[in-house]
């Protein structure tokens, strides 16, 4: 009787260690696949923010251009209307102002943006690591 109680106390320790190593290779599997899950939406997340920023610069770039023509443009009806020479050695002055202004605006509004982009997938990446740590 005690050889058999013996035998059955180790068939039971046998069983829970087979038991507890089931569990583990399962949760290390559950947890590998959650892993690559949260890579996988976090490489989506950067994507779709690196495409609406890229898609916000372009508009703003667009913005800049058409402006720029506008101004261009009014600048070209002042010229044909005052053909003096003195108000054309203006006009190419403020012209040049006007595109240094125009590029220093563009400059400052594309590092804003990048900026803003940048700090969003900041935050989009702690909020993931975050997710991850809580998971």
């Amino acid at each position: 009787r005690a050889k058999h109680a013996d035998d059955v106390a180790h068939a039971r320790e046998h069983a829970a260690a087979n038991a507890a190593a089931s569990f583990e290779t399962r949760l290390a599997t559950a947890l590998a696949e959650r892993e690559a899950t949260l890579k996988e939406e976090h490489a989506r997340d950067l994507a779709r923010a690196a495409a609406e920023a890229a898609a916000d610069l372009e508009l703003r770039l667009a913005a800049t251009r058409a402006k720029h023509a506008d101004d261009v443009a009014h600048a070209r009806e002042h010229a044909a209307a005052n053909a003096a020479a003195s108000f054309e050695t203006r006009l190419a002055t403020a012209l040049a102002e006007r595109e240094a202004t125009l590029k220093e605006e563009h400059a400052r509004d594309l590092a804003r943006a990048a900026a803003e982009a940048a700090a969003d997938l900041e935050l989009r990446l702690a909020a993931t690591r975050a997710k991850h740590a809580d998971d």
